[in-house]
């Protein structure tokens, strides 16, 4: 907006080409991880802003190579009490739709008191 030779897209062209971007990446990660031959690590972190929207982050982790590899799988919006069975049930399709729900090694999770609970549903 500072220069008046760039042409500012539109909201609606915005958020359609995140979503596009977001579809595409969903499936080469998705690919990628079913197809590794080692067990990924998950780390989750909830978080609710002052705004009283709440949000889940799923971050998934691997050696590849020798090397850490690191990957935004999702962020998830909380619409419902953060219990362990909903925190799960979220959790769980988003494994579902990468194809990797029987590959996790393990979790990690912020210290809450229903995190026992979570991870055995889940």
């Amino acid at each position: 907006m500072l220069n008046a030779k760039v042409e500012v897209p539109r909201p609606t062209t915005i958020s359609r080409d995140i979503r596009e971007i977001f579809t595409i990446a969903r499936e080469a990660v998705g690919k990628m991880l079913q197809t590794h031959p080692g067990r990924p690590h998950l780390c989750l972190d909830g978080w609710t802003f002052p705004n009283v929207i709440s949000f889940l982050g799923i971050t998934v982790h691997r050696l590849h190579e020798g090397k850490a590899e690191t990957f935004i799988l999702d962020f998830v919006k909380l619409i419902k009490s953060h219990t362990s069975v909903y925190l799960s049930q979220q959790l769980t399709t988003r494994l579902k739709v990468y194809g990797i729900k029987d590959k996790i090694l393990d979790i990690t999770a912020v210290n809450a008191s229903n995190n026992s609970t979570f991870v055995r549903k889940t």
